[in-house]
């Protein structure tokens, strides 16, 4: 018996064994007693629009309290001059003082939200992986451990048929 042909007897068995195990496994399922750790965080966790309008707001809130390019803080200025200092900080500060100024401010600001959307959309993969497996893996993997057993058997099978 070449290579090719265990391959193929070893994979009938594994696929064989693999099929019943799920049919039963199937059969025998019940959920979890103990909830998600998906159902628990809820609200206390921020969804990707909410952390971008955080980080966006988070800009704001810190040119509010900054100073403006002629040293008077932003927030005992009014009308246009309180909106155009706020985008001049929140761009990096005046053209005058190096900054980007108010041209800047609109990337800033998007950059900002969309780099907290990432980080939001990352987080939110990592803890439904995490649900996936300890939800998925136990069963998949007993299922491999046993459809192993049964390809070991089968090989000892063929192997005793050949030698004998």
């Amino acid at each position: 018996m070449d290579k090719n042909e265990r391959r193929h007897v070893q994979r009938q068995a594994f696929l064989h064994h693999l099929e019943a195990q799920l049919i039963a496994d199937q059969q025998q399922y019940t959920l979890p007693v103990a909830p998600s750790p998906i159902a628990n965080l809820g609200p206390h966790i921020d969804g990707p629009f909410a952390a971008n309008q955080n980080a966006r707001q988070d800009l704001w809130h810190r040119a509010e309290n900054g100073v403006a390019g002629t040293g008077v803080p932003v927030s005992g200025l009014h009308g246009a001059a309180h909106q155009s200092a706020a985008e001049a900080h929140i761009g990096g500060g005046s053209i005058a003082s190096g900054g980007g100024g108010r041209a800047a401010a609109p990337g800033n600001l998007r950059r900002a939200g969309l780099s907290a959307t990432r980080a939001s959309l990352l987080g939110w993969g990592a803890l439904i992986g995490c649900e996936v497996a300890m939800q998925a893996g136990p069963p998949l993997v007993t299922a491999i451990w046993r459809a192993r057993r049964e390809v070991r058997a089968a090989e000892r099978a063929e192997q005793e048929r050949d030698e004998g």
